[in-house]
């Protein structure tokens, strides 16, 4: 079930995320960051309203962060994020960028445990674009985090760009179809067995 803060602005939202193209471009009230990615919390249980106020309130007042568009489907809060005006957009290397965002994501995170006192969530971003046609990509990009959290958690605990993902994203890839095609790997199940039981 999705809710919206405000109909027109996260209609458009959710068209940018599923990929639907625009020929008369973006007709939006609010300014959009040069740099981008999508970053999706995905909590236990249903965000409430209260949860939607906190979050909200925090990302008005972040600081190095920009995040004109969001919303709520089930147990997701999906943000559209930026960096400030404030920040130079151009000359920020690819690399600062990422330690901008993953320290967004920390300090909701932070947030979240100390003012309301959720300790369990699963974050992620997707890839950094600046084409809004790239928006439904850096949205199944940063599900992608999601699901290598699920099924690598330990290993994956520090990892929460999609450019950070390395091998792991392989790995979902070749586990997703191996389960489709109803196949084991034995060696790759060692060596995942291995890698949990000695933290490597």
């Amino acid at each position: 079930k999705k809710k919206n803060m405000n109909d027109d602005t996260q209609e458009l939202f959710w068209q940018l995320l599923t990929g639907h193209h625009f020929e008369d471009g973006l007709n939006l009230k609010t300014s959009l960051p040069f740099n981008f990615t999508v970053a999706v919390f995905r909590f236990n249980d249903y965000v409430s309203e209260a949860l939607e106020q906190k979050a909200t309130y925090f990302f008005k007042t972040s600081d190095n962060v920009i995040v004109p568009l969001y919303t709520i489907d089930s147990q997701d809060i999906i943000v559209l994020i930026g960096t400030n005006t404030q920040i130079n957009e151009s000359e920020l290397s690819e690399a600062k960028l990422l330690d901008v965002y993953k320290q967004f994501l920390k300090r909701f995170q932070k947030n979240l445990s100390d003012h309301v006192g959720i300790h369990q969530i699963n974050m992620g971003f997707g890839g950094i674009y600046n084409d809004y046609r790239s928006v439904a990509k850096s949205y199944q990009e940063a599900k992608v985090v999601l699901n290598v959290h699920d099924k690598f958690a330990a290993e994956t605990k520090e990892i929460f760009g999609y450019q950070e993902l390395g091998i792991y994203q392989f790995l979902d890839l070749l586990l997703n179809e191996r389960s489709k095609k109803g196949m084991e790997n034995i060696a790759l199940k060692k060596l995942i067995d291995y890698d949990m039981k000695n933290n490597t």
